[in-house]
């Protein structure tokens, strides 16, 4: 999915460029406003210390006279009269430095600011992708794959604040640009005009030569969502890469990646280079004619002249080192762009919140109702499943792989919306409640549960962290959680590693269902949450719990028949559709769709009598073979 969405650079109009801008800038226009408007006093800092260099040069070290053409001179000895400072060279000393030391004092805040302004921003826009992500229907986060979604979240989304920082540095140069400009001017109008419209005709000249980076910021994008998928495919594949001789595959396809990164990062940079030299090689020519002609052809004094080519000295680089960041900020866009189209897609794919109304308490039932359901990529869910669950049953759902049972666990839990049908608890329909109210009813332990890297201790503990320790001990042991806990380095202070890399599956399936006890829900429903125990550690475990959900509603969905035979009731699903409900002899002397699984899986023929056998179910080698004897050697 990542590649058909990462092939194509993102492009983006004018006007999506302008309304990211935008949104950069309103973040916080408070604090963007206030750093502008201290760019602003650095900026004034800058030209009055700089503006000092003229009567200093008058000056000499000899007492101040002010001419009638020395403009600049009589704004100085204007403004230390209006103080009632002496006009002298050693007051016009003190004062040039108290401005330029009040410039790089300020300077130095304003960076401080700056970098506060950044850090928030990246860390609002980061949050936002983070919640977006744990907010959006599950079709969306399934459709754009955990890659994509990774790599906007991880990398994508820092350029961004780069691209505010960039913002910033374009607008404190600006100012300064613009301050050389109104010092040049005040010496020399005509001449002052003349460059600047010819640094204008370069600026438009390079640009046009160069071209947009927008193009190549879109390459360095896309290669980095390659880069970002490849990476964790073989990361988290490491064990398949391994088996199946990919290593060399996978190295090949992660290294072509980064060859496209590098080489559009280059060609960037590159590019960024042309821009910067040419203009400065240019801007450098126009500086020194200026110079030529203010000493040969401008009746300037002496003074006049230094500040001139002072101005002139700053004014070129400047422009050129603004039109260098306007070229590297038009190449972190495509990052931007990208990221808010991300958020708005996210916004749009926000998952059903259900309504306002309270969950009925306690749970007695929950009901399914005519419930249809089919998956956006068009694949048929459920259709018009109907089933009932009280309070104090054991309820099976079974049937084979791919017939529809997760889906129906999914539907239950609000992770989708059923197209049609109703789905009730107490009789309330399920849509008009909260749903995250539901959610703290409810404990749902899947077949590949997740485990932190974290104590065994506070994984268990991650669903009710202010559990007492008796109700720990005791949601750990109906779950076979102390049988090889004891055997762990540290016992339940050991930490698991990453996904529990130190446990075996059917371990993790038990830390979880003693996560989901500790719940205390009223709910509690396993998928396939068993189906990593050998038949002893499964039949100890399913025991223990039927104890432990006596007054709760309990629903396995499997496809082990051995282990719910003595469920009250078992709803067998085929092809999406619930076919035939009863208890185990029902289904069995029925001799239908269960009938034939329970045969193919424990050797039992039709018709025969003793169909209770529940020594093993299938039969099936599973991953964690350990008895409820052996489990302390785990």
């Amino acid at each position: 999915m990542s590649d058909e969405r990462s092939s194509e650079a993102p492009s983006a109009t004018l006007g999506e460029k302008l309304a990211a801008l935008r949104t950069v800038i309103s973040y916080d226009p408070t604090r963007f406003g206030g750093v502008v408007a201290l760019s602003l006093v650095v900026a004034v800092f800058e030209g009055v210390g700089l503006s000092f260099l003229l009567p200093l040069v008058e000056a000499g070290r000899t007492s101040l006279t002010v001419a009638s053409d020395q403009t600049v001179v009589s704004w100085f000895a204007a403004a230390y009269g209006a103080v009632g400072v002496p006009f002298t060279f050693e007051t016009l000393l003190g004062g040039a430095a108290l401005a330029l030391g009040l410039r790089f004092g300020m300077a130095t805040f304003v960076r401080y600011l700056q970098a506060q302004l950044v850090a928030d921003y990246i860390r609002s826009l980061k949050t936002g992708v983070f919640r977006g992500i744990l907010d959006a229907d599950l079709s969306y986060v399934d459709e754009r794959g955990s890659d994509e979604l990774l790599n906007t979240l991880v990398t994508q989304s820092n350029y961004p604040a780069t691209v505010l920082s960039s913002v910033l540095s374009v607008v404190e140069r600006t100012l300064l640009v613009f301050t050389y400009l109104i010092l040049a001017l005040a010496v020399d109008p005509l001449l002052t005009t003349a460059v600047a419209a010819l640094l204008g005709v370069i600026t438009v000249g390079v640009r046009s030569v160069v071209g947009s980076a927008y193009g190549a910021g879109s390459s360095i994008a896309a290669a980095n969502t390659e880069i970002q998928a490849h990476a964790q495919a073989g990361v988290q594949g490491i064990r398949d890469v391994r088996l199946f001789g990919l290593d060399d595959v996978a190295a090949t396809r992660y290294t072509d990646a980064l060859d496209d990164y590098i080489d559009a990062v280059v060609g960037l940079r590159v590019n960024q280079a042309i821009v910067s030299n040419l203009h400065r090689f240019a801007a450098a020519v126009v500086v020194l004619v200026a110079v030529y002609l203010a000493l040969t052809w401008a009746a300037l004094s002496l003074g006049a002249v230094g500040l001139l080519l002072f101005a002139m000295l700053r004014l070129g680089p400047g422009v050129s080192s603004l039109q260098s960041q306007l070229y590297g900020l038009d190449g972190k866009l495509p990052h931007l762009v990208e990221t808010l189209r991300e958020l708005d897609e996210l916004a749009a794919a926000r998952a059903v919140r259900g309504g306002d109304a309270d969950v009925p308490a306690p749970v007695e039932s929950v009901a399914f109702d005519g419930v249809s359901f089919r998956y956006p990529d068009g694949d048929q869910g459920v259709s018009n499943v109907s089933l009932r669950a009280e309070r104090g049953e054991f309820i099976a759902i079974v049937g084979g792989s791919g017939a529809g049972k997760s889906t129906i666990v999914s539907l239950l839990a609000r992770l989708y919306a059923p197209d049609t049908g109703t789905i009730r608890v107490n009789g309330t329909d399920l849509s008009t409640v909260r749903v995250d109210d539901w959610r703290d009813r409810l404990a749902v332990v899947r077949q590949d549960p997740y485990i932190f890297d974290d104590t065994l201790r506070n994984n268990v503990l991650a669903s009710a962290p202010e559990a007492s320790e008796s109700a720990f001990e005791r949601a750990c042991a109906d779950a076979g959680v102390t049988a090889f806990a004891e055997g762990l380095s540290d016992g339940y202070d050991t930490v698991l590693g990453e996904d529990g890399v130190r446990l075996s599956g059917g371990q993790k399936q038990r830390v979880a269902i003693a996560r989901a006890l500790l719940r205390d829900a009223d709910v509690v429903v396993f998928d396939e949450a068993t189906s990593n125990l050998d038949a002893r550690m499964e039949e100890s475990v399913l025991g223990s719990i039927r104890e432990a959900t006596r007054n709760r509603v309990f629903v396995v969905v499997t496809h082990r028949l051995g282990s719910v035979v003595d469920a009250d009731r078992i709803y067998t699903v085929a092809d999406g559709r619930m076919v035939e409900d009863g208890t185990h002899e029902e289904l069995v002397a029925a001799e239908g769709t269960y009938a034939s699984l329970y045969a193919s899986m424990s050797g039992f023929e039709l018709g025969d009598t003793d169909s209770t056998d529940n020594s093993g179910g299938d039969g099936a080698d599973h991953s964690d073979t350990e008895s409820v004897a052996a489990a302390d050697s785990d």
